[in-house]
């Protein structure tokens, strides 16, 4: 398993078709932003660079 880092989509977008599979682990409360939502009231922390490693399943289907 390679871990790779996140940093720009179009970088991401480029290591999709060299990987098989992605891992993805639980963990915090994603960002409500990256769906057009507002904040619960209950929301935990976010993390903004974890938010965007858990949009990668979105980028295969572009």
């Amino acid at each position: 398993m390679i871990v790779l880092p996140v940093d720009k989509t179009e970088n991401i977008k480029n290591y999709l078709p060299l990987v098989d599979k992605i891992v993805l682990t639980g963990g915090a409360d994603v960002s409500p932003y990256l769906y057009g939502e507002e904040p619960h009231a209950q929301l935990g922390t976010t993390d903004p660079i974890r938010d965007r490693f858990l949009s990668l399943p979105q980028l295969k289907l572009l």
